[in-house]
């Protein structure tokens, strides 16, 4: 029994083994395989995305203000654009952030507060209050890990212009309180912040 067991399995695996080499063998019979004349192309789509400062934040002997007042200082103004060449159907996102951030001994990100506008639309903060840049430091974006302001994309080209206002809270003038004792002053020092911004983007696939 056991012999025959043994022919048993060795015949089975030898005609599986057959009945693959006749279905291989009648798969390469209706092969077929041609290469025509004309040349099949695939090119890649031309992106360049490009940012440009206009304008920067240069102010001295800054006081603490009031987000309205903040919103409203038009030296406190720096402009940019990002700019897109697209030619192909491609999605391109961006990420928006600040970096290269050099704070005060007092004067620190959260005493600083923003805006952003995209042309004459408010995209980040609101009409009443502006957001402080340590509230971005956590935020994460498709590019950025940190500190992202805002993320996007382009699909086509176009250019689009930015305008970013950036005061010092009324807030720093809180922290700059001392009180000896019955006497109550505030010292204010003069310190720098600053800051860059910096755009990152890549192809979004769906």
């Amino acid at each position: 029994m056991k012999e025959d067991k043994k022919v048993t399995i060795i015949s089975f695996v030898i005609v599986v083994v057959l009945v693959l080499l006749i279905i291989g063998g009648a798969y390469a019979m209706f092969s077929f395989s041609a290469s025509g004349q004309l040349e099949n192309e695939i090119n890649s789509g031309v992106v360049a995305i490009s940012y440009k400062d206009k304008t920067l934040i240069s102010v001295s002997n800054q006081t603490p203000l009031s987000d309205k007042e903040g919103m409203a200082r038009e030296e406190n103004t720096m402009e940019f654009s990002i700019d897109a060449n697209i030619a192909g159907v491609i999605s391109v996102g961006f990420d928006l952030g600040f970096t290269d951030i050099v704070e005060g001994a007092h004067l620190t990100s959260q005493y600083i507060k923003f805006v952003l506008y995209q042309g004459d639309q408010l995209v980040v903060g609101s009409p009443e209050a502006g957001v402080t840049i340590d509230s971005t430091k956590d935020v994460k974006g498709n590019f950025l890990q940190d500190h992202v302001i805002l993320s996007g994309t382009f699909s086509t080209t176009e250019s689009r212009n930015y305008k970013l206002v950036a005061w010092i809270s009324d807030q720093y003038a809180d922290n700059l309180t001392v009180t000896s004792g019955k006497t109550h002053s505030v010292n204010v020092v003069g310190e720098t912040f600053k800051f860059k911004i910096q755009l990152k983007a890549g192809q979004i696939f769906s």
